[in-house]
């Protein structure tokens, strides 16, 4: 059964490529259960790529976001099955994700909707947009209680805030309000080798 507290653990993603700055923001969602239960996975493959991810404890890097030495960063939003849909067999969105960790490039990319995410999309229509202060404000938006884009309790959390700033190549990580900026962990962005 999904009822929309189920579902209210989609996370929010801003992406900005102008010719004064680009770069991905990402609140990872969740439930509450899972604070304190994540992790940051730094890895280097035998044949040399090397990537960062936040994952959840016990499962594939990444079920959040990541980035490789390829140059491939990337955030991920869950979509689970609704309550009518019949799912039968499919491939995991972990394997997917744990994929991205070694792509050179991304050819295609797939967008559902549903209407937490139409929510969210239109209060960010109409929130400032100018600066990168103005993006992390957006992700720290409350105004709409029943899908906040920053969600805090009772049973889903925003866990943290992703800045991947593409000028200073640089993942700055968020913990609490990202309106507030309070940066806990700063890792940068992997070269190419």
């Amino acid at each position: 059964m999904n009822t929309n507290a189920d579902s209210a653990d989609d996370s929010s993603d801003v992406l900005i490529v102008s010719d004064l700055m680009a770069f991905a923001a990402h609140n990872e969602d969740a439930n509450v259960a899972l604070v304190g239960n994540t992790y940051f996975i730094k890895g280097k493959l035998s044949h040399g790529l090397s990537f960062i991810a936040y994952t959840y404890a016990g499962e594939l890097p990444s079920c959040a976001f990541g980035f490789n030495s390829h140059g491939v960063a990337f955030t991920l939003n869950s979509v689970p099955p609704t309550e009518g849909d019949n799912v039968r067999a499919g491939t995991g969105r972990n394997f997917v994700s744990r994929d991205l960790l070694e792509a050179s490039s991304i050819a295609d990319a797939l967008a559902v909707h549903d209407e937490n995410s139409i929510s969210r999309q239109k209060r960010a229509a109409v929130l400032p947009q100018g600066l990168k202060i103005d993006f992390q404000s957006l992700l720290g938006d409350k105004e709409d209680t029943k899908y906040p884009i920053y969600v805090k309790g009772p049973t889903h959390y925003t866990l943290c805030t992703a800045v991947i700033d593409l000028n200073e190549k640089t993942l700055p990580i968020i913990e609490g309000n990202p309106k507030k900026g309070k940066v806990s962990r700063v890792f940068p962005c992997l070269q190419k080798t």
